[in-house]
Order: C-alpha cells, then structure tokens, then sequence
C-alpha cells in the first residue's frame, strides 16, 4: 500500500510541476550511463504551433510522419580525463549504417551548465581522434527561466538561445512527456537560423530539433528540416498482450470509459488542476468539467501507475 501511494505521489507531481515551476533545473537531467536514440526524419508539422511560448503549452506531434533512417545515436557517460569535468561527462556517437566510421560529440553536465566541449570521429579501426573547444560552448545554464535569454559567442557559432516554453510532448505512439522547448537563433553567411529544440525528463540531449533556414536580405523561408529520436525498444503506451491491442483509456461525449482490468485513479487538464468525476456505470465516468487536454492517472491490470493523455476534439 506504501509502495502505491508513492507511485500516486509520484504521478501527481508530474502533472503539478508542468504548471508549477517556471524554471529549468539541472535536476531535471541525469548523465546517460548508456542510451540508444534511434533516428527518423518527420515531414509536415503545420499543425502544431511550434513557437507558443509560456508555461502549460501542449505539444502534440502524434499524427507527425515519421521516415526510419539507418541511423542511431548512442549516449554514453565516460570518465573525462580533463579533472575539470570528471565523472560529468558523456559523448554522443552517431552511427550510421554501412559506414565504416562513426561522427562524436562531447558534452558535460555540470551544476549550472550544460556544455558542448568538443566533435570528433571514431574511425574504421577504432580510434577516436577529437577536437575538443579551446572554452566549452554553454548550451544551458541551471536555474534557467522561462523566457531568459542569454548570447554566445563562440568559435562553434555565436547564437542566442531562449529557453521558450514548458509543457507536454507527444511523439508517434508514445503517451505524452513532461518538455522544455528552447529556441536559438544565428547566422551563416547570407542565411539566418531559427532552430527549436525539445529536451525530455532526463535526457540531456534533443528529442526534436526543428531547424527553419531564412535568406537574410527578404527573411523567406529556404528549407526546414525536422529531425526526431526515439528511444530503441522503449514502450510507452499500454497494450493488451493477449492481442497486442492497445489497452487505454478513451473519452467520449463527456465521458471517460475504462477498459476491464483498469483502475481510474486522477483526472488532470494541462496546467495541473484536478478535474471531478462520477462513476456512472461500470467503466464510465462523467466529468463535469470540459478541458481540451486531459491527463488521466490510473492503475493497469498489474496495479502500477500508468498515465495517459487524452486530446479532446471540441
């Protein structure tokens, strides 16, 4: 009964922190022990208003389609020899399939920062030749306001970066994530940059990066690319096993209906704030308040906490 009541506890602060802290903390962040991100390309997204700004904006890239490249990022935390950033450091390594070689990254997680620290390659034989940065490229600083900005100028590339907006993430086929949305804008050449960026609970690396490319001198748009990573042979939606159907919690003309097996335990809209239900009938319960975004909290047939989102069409 403890242990339940824990995980309840732990789901509602979930749902209260969406709305209830306008900052980002290093906490929100762990160093990747070892994380495989898979890579897919994403086409039109003109259905989702990727520059709200604010605190409680809802995400919703579900019905994004989604083209698998043959490509995988892998996070993984390594002891730095720099005693600067020891036991802080983790590298990304792309690997590309048929290629003999694989792109790297260096990244450190500090108290206050978030840095890029170098790139290099690992090539055919293994050996990994890097090019680490005469001062570390400060990609996030802790606490960081929603709103604030700060300038960079830096031999990577000299930018601002805005931490934009806090909220809920959905990708294709996964329930929706607690988000920072961060905006960072700069030039090459005759060419300005807009890219957005989204970081999830505890990866300190981009979900979603939508980089937009203006020409300079009549600000028209000359290209968008969408890059999305998802976690290999993660599942995050609940499914009947039996049938490998999905198994969630579904609304329907102002009624929440609940499969066999399932608990409703807490309804919630976007900012946080509990919404009322009555049991109507076995599996059906009215809600007596209207929201677009419903977060449902409730225990599946193993009793383990499990949450759902709902987009109501209205």
């Amino acid at each position: 009964m403890k242990a339940l009541l824990s995980l309840m506890l732990t789901a509602l602060a979930v749902f209260s922190q969406i709305s209830a802290q306008p900052f980002l903390n290093r906490e929100f962040f762990t160093i990747p022990k070892a994380i495989s991100l898979q890579k897919y390309i994403g086409n039109d997204i003109s259905d989702v208003d990727i520059a709200k700004t604010g605190i409680g904006i809802m995400w919703d890239f579900s019905e994004l389609s989604l083209e698998q490249l043959d490509v995988v990022y892998d996070l993984q935390s390594f002891p730095d020899p720099d005693a600067r950033f020891t036991n802080n450091t983790f590298r990304m390594i792309a690997k590309e399939g048929g290629s003999t070689s694989s792109a790297v990254e260096v990244y450190s997680l500090m108290d206050g920062l978030l840095l890029f620290r170098g790139l290099g390659i690992i090539d055919e034989k293994g050996r990994l030749e890097l090019d680490i940065f005469n001062s570390p490229f400060k990609l996030m600083r802790f606490p960081w306001f929603i709103g604030e900005s700060f300038f960079e100028d830096h031999q990577f590339r000299s930018s601002t970066r805005t931490l934009s907006a806090k909220g809920v993430l959905i990708l294709p086929g996964e329930q929706g994530k607690q988000a920072y949305k961060f905006t960072e804008t700069f030039s090459e050449g005759n060419t300005d940059f807009v890219e957005h960026s989204w970081f999830i609970d505890s990866i300190p690396y981009p979900i979603i990066t939508i980089r937009d490319a203006f020409l300079k001198e009549d600000s028209s748009l000359l290209s968008r690319s969408i890059d999305v990573f998802k976690q290999r042979n993660a599942m995050s939606i609940e499914t009947d096993e039996s049938n490998g159907q999905e198994f969630l919690p579904h609304y329907a003309h102002g009624y929440i209906h609940i499969p066999k097996g399932i608990t409703l335990q807490h309804i919630f809209n976007l900012h946080g704030e509990r919404i009322p239900f009555e049991q109507v009938t076995e599996g059906q319960f009215l809600i007596s308040q209207s929201s677009r975004t419903l977060f449902i909290v409730y225990l599946n047939a193993q009793q383990q906490i499990r949450t759902h989102i709902i987009q109501v069409i209205q």
